[in-house]
């Protein structure tokens, strides 16, 4: 490589790695209800958070982490989505990116719901009602001191 195009590619490098964000402080958000998904996208937002991925259901979560440059640090994954289901969902995560925490979040805090979300791959779960907690379990799966 010429000394011009290592100068070009090391610029751009540095650029592109700066320009992204820190892995730990991103998160992916998949949930079928619009009005939900966006307002727990601004609350974490303001947390601290970038949420970077807001996806309808499932399957289209998954296609994005798949088209996407970098991972989340978490995926907040709804329990009950049409398509793929959080069950599924964090299967699929779990296998493919197993350096990804999931949060599962439902309404639905029965113990066999929990420990489905568990066995399938979910490193915790959150009810949807419980925002301090889930801004506690955010803070713990990635280290970050935010507000």
């Amino acid at each position: 490589m010429g000394e011009f195009a290592f100068v070009v590619s090391t610029v751009l490098a540095s650029h592109y790695t700066q320009s992204l964000p820190m892995k730990n402080t991103t998160i992916a958000i998949a949930c079928d209800h619009a009005l939900y998904r966006e307002s727990l996208s601004n609350l974490l937002e303001q947390t601290g958070y970038r949420v970077f991925i807001k996806a309808g259901d499932g399957r289209e979560l998954i296609q994005l982490l798949e088209e996407a440059i970098f991972l989340p640090g978490v995926c907040i994954i709804d329990v009950v989505m049409p398509d793929l289901g959080g069950e599924a969902t964090a299967r699929e995560i779990r296998s493919k990116w197993p350096e990804v925490n999931i949060v599962a979040h439902s309404m639905d805090d029965s113990p066999k719901t929990i420990e489905k979300m568990i066995e399938n791959g979910a490193n915790r779960f959150v009810s949807k009602g419980d925002t301090a907690m889930l801004k506690n379990t955010l803070k713990e799966l990635t280290s970050v001191n935010v507000s």
